[in-house]
């Protein structure tokens, strides 16, 4: 089973997923809100971007008992909580295919289910998928969340539109991608040229002890063991290290590496050397922001999976004083290659 998820978890990404992905992204950087699938537009990281933060707080008064949570919650029990369990039951493409079925102007009265079912099928055999079993009843789940979403964009079409004057008027346009392999990046240069990409690493084991103490992270259910973390992780790193050489080298004034410990220590520097990378002048406002974020109280908490009001360097080094030595062993070797690759001791 362990081989089994590690060989999804560095799988090549098929050409479906890239053209969503490079849509994705595409959308976020230039500030077409209004094409973001809508399941973005409830995540709690879209409230980081002050535009985005204010249309939560339009769209949370004007909806009227529709909300993507409550649109997407069968499909979401039904699809599971991981990747691997989604694209096992093919359900990024029976959500490809409903979408395409089932056009924006269609209302409930219209949608004829069975015959929609039988048309979702077909596209799906189309595309080399396996048809889904419980047919109507599985079919249905993708029906009903579209037609709750066709409602639902029209009631906060308003509070878009807001947001994404917002986005155009600022300065300089940040994405934040957590889950991208570098082996897609390539598409993301060419498809932009002028953009400028900050690879951000961390030690591994820092990775794993947090990804244990996070739920929604650990790459297994009540996960404890960072050991067992980084068997997952480091295969991921080590490939995604060498892809990053390989762009480096062909794109070598776009990227620069940046480590999680260094911007905890010397925040101020480190910034300034980012501005630089964007050819930009590090505002004062960032500076204070910087400080505040990296030497918070000790032992507060921010929201989510940020560290924003904790004290970075201490969080940084947890790893060091609670990892037990059998394990931390066991990581330095699973990990040796990476580790030192990154330029982090044993």
């Amino acid at each position: 089973m362990v081989t089994d998820h590690i060989a999804f978890l560095s799988r090549v990404t098929k050409v479906l997923e890239r053209e969503k992905m490079l849509a994705f992204i595409t959308h976020l950087y230039t500030c077409q809100y209004d094409k973001l699938p809508l399941e973005t537009l409830a995540h709690n990281f879209i409230k980081q971007s002050k535009a985005m933060s204010e249309y939560r707080q339009c769209q949370t008064s004007r909806r009227k008992g529709d909300s993507v949570e409550k649109c997407s919650r069968k499909v979401w029990q039904y699809c599971g909580s991981s990747a691997e369990e989604a694209i096992t039951k093919a359900c990024h493409i029976v959500k490809l295919v409903t979408e395409n079925v089932l056009p924006h102007n269609i209302t409930m009265a219209t949608v004829e289910r069975e015959k929609v079912s039988k048309e979702i099928q077909q596209a799906l055999l189309g595309n080399g998928t396996e048809p889904i079993k419980s047919t109507l009843t599985t079919m249905s789940l993708f029906i009903e969340q579209r037609l709750c979403f066709i409602r639902f964009k029209e009631t906060i079409r308003g509070c878009l539109t807001d947001a994404m004057r917002r986005c155009q008027n600022a300065n300089v346009h940040a994405l934040e991608m957590n889950r991208m392999k570098m082996e897609d990046m390539d598409y993301v240069i060419r498809t932009f040229p002028g953009i400028r990409v900050i690879y951000y690493t961390r030690d591994p084991r820092g990775i794993a002890l947090s990804r244990t103490k996070t739920k929604g992270l650990m790459t297994e259910v009540g996960n404890k063991s960072p050991a067992r973390e980084a068997v997952y992780l480091c295969p991921g790193m080590r490939k995604d290290m060498s892809e990053l050489q390989d762009l480096r080298a062909k794109y070598p004034d776009t990227i620069i590496r940046v480590k999680y410990e260094t911007l905890a220590q010397s925040p101020i520097p480190v910034g300034r050397y980012i501005y630089q990378h964007i050819n930009k002048t590090m505002p004062e406002r960032w500076q204070n922001f910087a400080k505040k974020a990296m030497q918070g109280a000790r032992g507060a908490r921010g929201h989510g999976f940020t560290t924003k009001v904790r004290n970075a360097t201490e969080t940084a080094n947890r790893w060091q004083r609670e990892i037990p030595a059998r394990e931390l062993v066991e990581i330095n070797q699973l990990c040796r290659d990476v580790l030192e690759g990154l330029g982090y001791m044993l």
